[in-house]
Parts: structure tokens; sequence; C-alpha cells
């Protein structure tokens, strides 16, 4: 039995016990195992490389950076990177996070440095971090241009597909001193997603209990928000064999119109939401009806809620939602 000390692991119970998947349950306990060994082995002490040997990276918006020895003091300021620095173990090395850094549990003991909007810079200087870490989209943020005329650090990432986010999990090992946990994660969700799309049983049958696999992505129902094949959401939806029905948008996120999406009469509607608040799905499930009606997801009760922060966090845990859309989608 695996025991993680402090709540500083993760928790990765995916509740694969309770779901029928097509694939087996021994291949779900190999994932599980593989993932919490490679947290596991990140969160051992031993370091990767001297701590004092230096280190250099090129972020996502191809700048380069040369650190003297390894970042000691990081701040994260974005959830993905958060949940990312605790699943290669390097999680000591945290010292702010941003207020809607909620997973895992451990995270409520870090500094929490603000939002977007209302970022405390007294904070931030306080702790003198050696690298501030943040998302591509942030650039364009007041936040970015204070912190970097500071004269901080700044690395930003920009996953949106699967090879990205593995990507990002090595490119933080390398800086960060954690280089054999992060392949031992990488390694183990490439292996897992390769066994996903491997399952043919799955896929041959959602093509015989679905009329298509034409689906609508909702980022929110009112106004009605959707989004394209440049998202990392897209990606979720293309590894769970469906077809994004405004892939091909120019608009990462844009608004439609309700006419538009009846037209186009989606087999699937994607709602992200808080899933334990079952009144407020209840809600949206009698809006959608109203909405959409006479579109096959509707005539087939093909409404799926998926936890909005597995949706919108390009994170390792994405293939916990494409498995959670593949278990909907068999009911």
């Amino acid at each position: 039995m695996l025991v993680f000390p402090d709540n500083k692991i993760p928790d990765l119970n995916f509740s694969f016990s309770k779901l029928n998947f097509s694939i087996n349950k021994k291949f779900f306990s190999t994932l599980f195992f593989c993932l919490c060994f490679s947290i596991l082995f990140g969160c051992s002490k031993n370091s990767d490389v001297n701590q004092n040997q230096s280190v250099s990276i090129t972020d996502d918006l191809n700048k380069n950076f040369t650190f003297d020895s390894i970042p000691k003091k990081i701040i994260s300021l974005a959830p993905h990177i958060t949940e990312t620095i605790y699943f290669i173990g390097a999680d000591s090395l945290l010292a702010g996070v941003t207020d809607f850094c909620d997973y895992p549990l451990a995270v409520s003991s870090k500094k929490k440095l603000g939002g977007y909007v209302n970022t405390n810079y007294e904070l931030i200087a306080s702790i003198n971090p050696d690298v501030i870490l943040l998302t591509a989209e942030d650039v364009n943020r007041p936040q970015y241009k204070a912190l970097n005329d500071l004269g901080y650090k700044i690395i930003a990432n920009n996953p949106r597909t699967f090879d990205d986010i593995i990507n990002m999990i090595n490119d933080y090992g390398k800086l960060l001193n954690k280089n054999q946990s992060a392949k031992n994660l990488s390694d183990s969700l490439i292996n897992v997603k390769n066994q996903i799309l491997s399952d043919s049983i799955f896929y041959n049958n959602l093509k015989k209990n679905l009329q298509g696999n034409k689906t609508l992505i909702l980022i929110s129902s009112n106004p009605v928000m959707t989004a394209n094949g440049e998202t990392f959401i897209n990606e979720i939806i293309k590894l769970s064999g469906l077809k994004n029905i405004y892939e091909e948008g120019s608009i990462q996120y844009p608004q439609i119109s309700q006419e538009d999406v009846i037209s186009k009469n989606p087999d699937v509607i994607i709602l992200a939401g808080d899933t334990t608040n079952y009144q407020k799905m209840t809600e949206k499930i009698s809006e959608l009806n109203n909405k959409f009606e006479g579109t096959n997801a509707i005539k087939n009760k093909k409404i799926i809620f998926v936890d909005e922060n597995l949706l919108f966090r390009p994170s390792p845990r994405i293939l916990e939602a494409v498995s959670y859309i593949k278990y909907k989608l068999k009911q």
C-alpha cells in the first residue's frame, strides 16, 4: 500500500473502480499506480544534479533564461502550473500561488498572492522569487508588465495539447532539478494515453451508440460561448473520440447564437461547471433542453457536465477528464 506523508501528494483517486470502462480494471489500477509512483519518486529529497549547477530553459514565448543555480524560490501564477509543480514533487520550492490555486489540498498552506486583477506585488517583493511561472495569455495583462518592470525572471508557458503538457512537465523538471520524476510522470501519461487511444472496443461502441460524434463545448450557456480548435479543451474532446463543431472557428472562445447551434445539430453537449452542485446541474439541463430542443444531444440525453477545473486547466490531470467523458458517453 502506498502511503503519502503530510497530505503533500495530490489525490489521484479517479474513482476508476466505480466506472465500467471498456478498458479493464487492471488497466486503471496500473494507471493509478504509475502516476502515484511518479509523484512519490518526485517527492524524494534527493536531487537529480548538484543544486549549484546552472540551468538554461526556453519558454513558450521563445525567451531564453539562464540560472546560475537551481531556483530555490518560485511563484506560480496559474492553477495548472501549481498542479504540475506538485505532480513532479517540487512543491517545497513554491513560495507563493494565486488565490485560484486549490489543487491539491496541500496548496492551501502556501502564501496567496491574489488574482489577475489584484496581484499582491508587495508580497511578491517580500518573497523575492528566483523565477515567476505564468501562462502566455498573462503576457497581455497589466500583471505581466508590472512584474517584468520589477526585474523578475518570468517564464511563460502555453500548453494547448497533450504534447504541450508533456513538454511543460519536462521543462519544469529541468528547471527545478526534478528531471527524473518529470520523466516518470510524462512517460506514464504517454503510456496511458496510448492505451486509451488503442481502446478500439470503446470507439466502435461509440459509433454504434451515437448518431454521430459532433460535439458542442459550452464554456457558458448564458451567453452561449464555446471553444475552437486552438484551445486545450478541444484536445480533451479529440482524445475522447469526439468532434468539436466549432473547431474551425477563428476566435478561441466565441459567443455563438442558439440558432446556429441548432442548425449544426450536435450529438453531444459538454458543459463545464461545478459537478458537486446537483441543483445547479439540474437547472442547467432544463435550460439546455429548452435552448437546444430538437438536436440529437437533447433527444438522446447526451449532456455531459465536466468539472470546470479539469476542462480549463491544462495539467497532468488531462486524462482524468478524458476518462470521465468516455465513461459518461457509455451511459
